[in-house]
């Protein structure tokens, strides 16, 4: 008997880099495991949740919890690829951002440069803050 496959979408914004490589990986995944169907009208190359579909599930890459609120309302599981996400609201696959700017700061140590900073853009909060963070310490 023949496991049942779950829809899922993929919201992203696939005029980015980012994103397209967030789509190449959902896609290889599905192709490997055939748990997923990823149907046509699924690949939503937008993060707009107005041209959502309903599905079982998604990997989204959104701005913010607003969008990822009505993300939540029309499917039933959702991952983010997103480094603002608090996983305490949806699970979070990302990159380690102290451990991005740990690695900054260690690659200029060994250069044995003795005068260097950590410049970044935001808030105190989300990416750059983990990143400045891991680079002081």
């Amino acid at each position: 008997m023949q496991e049942r496959r779950i829809t899922v979408g993929i919201g992203v914004e696939a005029s980015t880099g980012y994103g397209r490589q967030i789509m190449r990986g959902v896609m290889r995944y599905a192709n490997l495991r055939h748990r997923w169907l990823l149907a046509e009208e699924l690949y939503i190359h937008t993060t707009n949740p107005a041209d959502w579909p309903a599905c079982e599930g998604a990997v989204l890459a959104v701005g913010d919890s607003a969008q990822l609120a009505v993300f939540k309302r029309c499917c039933g599981h959702l991952v983010s690829c997103s480094g603002w996400a608090d996983p305490a609201e949806v699970p979070v696959v990302t990159i380690d951002d102290r451990a991005v700017g740990r690695l900054a700061a260690e690659h200029l140590l060994e250069c044995r440069l003795k005068h260097f900073g950590f410049y970044g853009w935001g808030g105190r909060q989300g990416v750059m803050a983990n990143r400045a963070d891991g680079f002081g310490q």
